[in-house]
């Protein structure tokens, strides 16, 4: 009975994450899609702008907007708003028609550190993003 009552708790932060504009918009993700793959990235890992699908388990980075399409990564050492500690190729064959394939998946997926994640939208899905990154976010 006690493990339903966890994994409930954790399925309504999720969802609260989602509320609170936690995911990548689909026009932003798109639209970082096309210029990550017409602009080089930084040499350096400790400062730099990059691409939100150029992210990887252990990058940490903050964003100037809620919904970027850029971050710039930084050293986890300094001030940071999130944290990539996760990460997984999703199950279905199809986009969901519901968001809550995506939450239900992340509830089991993502590391129990995790209080949110970001999701392929409807058009990176259809360029072949299958990836949710798992986010420690303050």
């Amino acid at each position: 009975m006690k493990i339903w009552i966890v994994i409930g708790l954790v399925a309504l932060a999720l969802l609260a994450c989602e509320t609170e504009g936690e995911r990548i918009s689909d026009a932003n993700r798109d639209a970082s899609r096309s210029s990550s793959s017409s602009s080089s990235s930084s040499s350096s890992p400790a400062s730099s702008s990059i691409s939100v699908f150029d992210l990887r388990i252990g990058d940490c980075f903050t964003a100037a907007e809620r919904e970027p399409s850029r971050v710039r990564r930084v050293s986890c050492g300094s001030y940071h708003t999130d944290e990539v500690v996760g990460s997984f190729t999703v199950s279905f064959s199809s986009f969901p028609v519901l968001d809550s394939a995506f939450d239900n998946e992340a509830l089991l997926k993502c590391p129990v550190q995790a209080n949110s994640f970001l999701q392929p939208t409807r058009e990176s899905w259809n360029a072949g993003d299958r990836t949710v990154l798992c986010l420690v976010s303050s």
